[in-house]
């Protein structure tokens, strides 16, 4: 072979004097290790890319993202929940160490270590192995990492009852509602911190087109249900009578003018209940100027609310106190304003600690709903200060 043989000298002797085309280098000489970057593996890489993409879309659409209901704030019974990838990181922060006055180390500084410690895994173990047992630390890092992450996953999780809240949070249809019957400020007082302000659910189920009868929730609500208490255990029939009507017709239910009904206004025929006017025809209990004595309701005079299941022990109560709303919105119905009790047990000069009331608001008691789990730790020691001494809770 002549030296130089297939080349034109021009200077430099590694030039070659004809431009091939820019074929890529032959790899077969190092089968399944490399191949070109472009196009061969650009090329692959975005196919498998668009591959999963077409896969997520089309999951998007057979299966959305589930909506709930609207947002209503004043629905105290509402427990907000974070999609599940962040539902450890959720219970994480339930746990004292992690809430409170050490929120920072629970939020940030605790998560921050444990993420950078997987992204430090590779560099704490640079050795050359890459079985399992031959990187112990990387290993060791992300099975801690893992195990954690699905235990408190699980912890989370196992706290919420799924099937209520899915109902509980069901789009309904809009309905109207009469703020100015006298049903709905009955409602207010013993069923909105479970079933909202508008009907449409929380801790308890939606009653918004509710398919039971007025007897039908009368006798829940003198009686109970499941985990219901009987809210309306020991109050007048007429009230009874009153907010079943609101209940099954919200738009107009309530106002009275039925049996067992309450009116403002005068009534010719007279009704089993009691009425707050002059009736000129009678009533079987008879009523006098919204007094009635002796009627099948079992109420004498214009009852204010009080039941035979509350006990007469007053407290002086500090109205002013933050706890004092946080109670109001979330117990007040079934513990009545005073602490004096009513469907729930009286509160007036209870024996409970801070800690034992605190365990019972979060994590329930027998009938009585967790009413105050997965809220700010601030707000749950508001209220049980202020249950613990409600003259001058915080």
């Amino acid at each position: 072979m002549h030296r130089g043989k297939g080349m034109k000298f021009v200077g430099d002797s590694r030039v070659p004097a004809e431009k091939k085309p820019n074929i890529p280098k032959d790899y077969s000489e190092y089968p399944g290790r490399t191949e070109a970057f472009w196009p061969n593996f650009l090329l692959k890489e975005w196919l498998v890319g668009a591959v999963f993409l077409i896969g997520f879309l089309t999951l998007t659409v057979v299966a959305p993202s589930p909506l709930e209901k609207m947002a209503d704030p004043t629905d105290a019974g509402y427990i907000p929940l974070p999609d599940w990838y962040f539902l450890f990181l959720y219970q994480f922060l339930k746990y004292e160490f992690a809430s409170g006055p050490y929120i920072v180390l629970g939020a940030f500084i605790i998560p921050g270590l444990a993420f950078g410690a997987l992204l430090l895994a590779p560099f704490l173990d640079a050795g050359p192995g890459r079985r399992p047992f031959q990187r112990p630390i990387a290993n060791a890092l992300m099975l801690i990492g893992l195990a954690a992450t699905v235990f408190l996953t699980w912890e989370a999780a196992d706290h919420v009852d799924w099937e209520a809240r899915a109902e509980s949070g069901k789009i309904t249809k809009d309905v109207e509602i009469n703020t100015e019957a006298a049903g709905y400020e009955i409602f207010k007082q013993n069923c909105a911190s479970c079933h909202g302000q508008e009907l449409g659910g929380g801790v308890g189920p939606s009653l918004v087109g509710t398919e039971l009868s007025v007897e039908e929730i009368k006798n829940i609500a003198v009686n109970g249900k499941g985990d219901m208490p009987a809210v309306m255990k020991g109050k007048p029939e007429d009230q009874i009578q009153t907010l079943s009507e609101f209940v099954k017709n919200p738009a107009g239910g309530g106002e009275g003018g039925s049996e067992g009904g309450s009116s403002e206004g005068s009534s010719e025929g007279g009704s089993e209940g009691g009425s707050e006017g002059s009736s000129e025809g009678g009533s079987e209990g008879g009523s006098e100027s919204g007094s009635q004595e002796g009627s099948e309701g079992g109420s004498e005079g214009s009852s204010e609310g009080s039941s035979e299941g509350s006990s007469g022990e007053s407290a002086s109560i500090n109205t002013e106190a933050a706890g004092y709303e946080i109670f109001k919105q979330n117990c007040a119905s079934c513990h009545g304003q005073e602490l004096g009790g009513g469907a729930g047990p009286n509160l007036v000069n209870n024996e409970l600690s801070q800690d034992e009331i605190k365990q019972i608001v979060t994590k329930g008691q027998g009938s009585m709903p967790a009413v105050m789990q997965g809220k700010p730790e601030e707000d749950i020691n508001k209220l049980t200060e202020f249950v613990a001494n409600p003259s001058n809770g915080s």
